[in-house]
């Protein structure tokens, strides 16, 4: 498990019934907001890897899994300017600028 020494002030989740006990085990002193529509930023963000995985029929190893989480997320945060790489770039440069980048460090 990663851990940072960030603790969130709000959490949003939808209306399942195992969220709030569950959140306050974890985190006692945040506010619990419960909204089916408050979510969305997060749900329509993995969507684009749902998108990739419905043609491969899934995977056959839970490595090859994670290679591909984890390649997503790196593009992801690139793309969004997430990274040190990125950030003072261009929305329309910033991935190129960094795999330029990536590839010289390889």
């Amino acid at each position: 498990m990663v851990e940072t020494e960030v603790t969130p002030v709000r959490v949003t989740t939808d209306k399942a019934k195992c969220y709030p006990p569950a959140l306050r085990a974890v985190l006692p002193g945040v506010e619990h907001r419960r909204s089916k529509y408050l979510n969305n930023g997060l749900e329509r963000d993995h969507s684009h890897l749902k998108q990739r995985l419905y043609p491969m029929r899934g995977f056959k190893r839970g490595a090859s899994a994670d290679t591909l989480a984890r390649g997503h997320a790196l593009v992801r945060n690139l793309r969004g300017g997430f990274s040190s790489l990125t950030a003072r770039r261009p929305p329309n440069l910033r991935l190129a600028t960094a795999w330029a980048a990536l590839t010289q460090a390889i």
